[in-house]
């Protein structure tokens, strides 16, 4: 499975089943407003959307229907991860803020404060803690 973006920022979820036969699937409520990063979590069962209207959008990855809705970024959000584990998404965005939010309800469980510029990227440590 991977995702892209066209060029009107429609985003399309392309299955690839036996002999590379693909249907993409375009996300419900993708088209506007701008989408301008999108990624899946880990085992790829959901879709994570960055907008141009300052919203997060949480989508199941097979059916394209919207779980989720990320609200509270003043201006648009430029990146978009998953923690790898699933259960936080981390926002960058102009408004000079990172945010951590539940992907379940949409909740905005930290902002990351401090930046003097917009933030322009943000991405989660993969590399598990030492725990014995």
């Amino acid at each position: 499975m991977f995702i892209s973006l066209s060029f009107y920022y429609r985003v399309c979820v392309h299955l690839y089943l036996h002999l590379h036969l693909h249907l993409p699937m375009s996300l419900h409520g993708s088209v506007y407003p701008e989408v301008l990063d999108v990624t899946f979590n880990a085992i790829g069962s959901e879709v994570a959307t960055a907008s141009a209207d300052g919203t997060s959008r949480i989508y199941d990855a097979k059916t394209g229907r919207l779980k989720s809705k990320c609200e509270g970024h003043e201006g648009e959000i430029s990146k978009v991860a998953y923690n790898y584990q699933g259960t936080r998404v981390l926002t960058a965005g102009i408004d000079k803020t990172a945010r951590l939010w539940d992907p379940t309800n949409g909740e905005c469980m930290q902002i990351l404060r401090g930046h003097t510029e917009e933030c322009i990227q943000c991405i989660f440590n993969f590399t598990p803690f030492c725990t014995k």
